[in-house]
């Protein structure tokens, strides 16, 4: 697949999550981070789908990454937070 408007991609990978398409959610937030890698919200939200896959160590990456990219991003750290609880 190749990456198309990011935001695009953000998008239909959030719908895609909540209907509990995880592997295919986690494509389409890939390809919103390969359209725009300075987007904190694609790196928190793949998190998300990561974390419900029960992928903890990959969901803490892009907790991480999202952190890195916007520290002030609450959601991200919350998030991190809830899958690595000891640190």
């Amino acid at each position: 697949m190749m990456p198309g408007i990011p935001s695009y991609h953000y998008t239909y990978a959030t719908l895609l999550d909540r209907q509990g398409r995880g592997d295919e959610a986690v494509a389409q937030f890939t390809l919103a981070i390969q359209g725009d890698p300075t987007d904190s919200r694609y790196y928190n939200n793949l998190g998300i789908a990561l974390a419900r896959q029960g992928r903890r160590k990959a969901a803490i990456r892009q907790f991480q990454q999202a952190l890195n990219i916007d520290p002030h991003n609450g959601n991200a750290a919350q998030n991190l937070l809830r899958v690595n609880p000891k640190n």
